[in-house]
């Protein structure tokens, strides 16, 4: 993970942990564990963002609204988002969620700097999408216009799937 190796970390390098997919059962209970202890910054990949249950047995995080979630990318799906957001809360505990990109992350959305800066200053902003057409819409949160464009790349993705797939078919009945 980029931002784990990076410069930016060094001054609280000693309060991170790190989980990937590679981990041993038993280091990945460990720090799941202590993923919801006071003062412990804990990266996962985001195959942990589905079915893993952080349980605050902290009371001085549960004291503090409970746990944080920051998710570092825009998830493609709405489903992986949702469940993402519902490892901050479990079994009625409290707990709280954000979300930080980069603008980098942004560009397969075909989103650009401008149309977040737009949204922030409430002007309509124009996107050109894949196929050429030309888009001008006003979108009042920056949420809003993440969801826009995941959306839009799902429907392209879908219709270009479903294209393939059925030129795949009418090949195989002229064989």
């Amino acid at each position: 993970m980029q931002f784990y190796e990076s410069s930016a970390l060094d001054s609280i390098r000693e309060s991170v942990a790190y989980l990937t997919e590679d981990a041993l059962l038993e280091e990945k209970e460990a720090l799941i564990a202590r993923a919801t202890v006071s003062g412990q910054i804990t990266l996962f990949t985001r195959t942990f963002g589905r079915g893993t249950d952080f349980i605050c047995h902290d009371q001085t995080v549960a004291t503090n609204g409970g746990a944080h979630v920051i998710q570092t990318f825009l998830s493609e799906e709405c489903s992986e988002e949702k469940q993402i957001k519902g490892r901050t809360a479990r079994q009625g505990d409290e707990g709280s969620y954000s979300m930080i990109l980069l603008d980098q992350d942004l560009e397969k959305f075909l989103i650009h700097r401008s149309h977040i800066e737009d949204v922030l200053q409430g002007r309509s902003f124009t996107a050109w999408l894949t196929d050429g057409l030309c888009l001008t819409d006003t979108i009042k949160t920056v949420y809003e216009l993440l969801h826009d464009r995941r959306t839009a790349l799902f429907k392209t993705q879908y219709e270009e799937n479903k294209n393939m797939l059925n030129k795949q078919k009418k090949n195989m009945r002229f064989r």
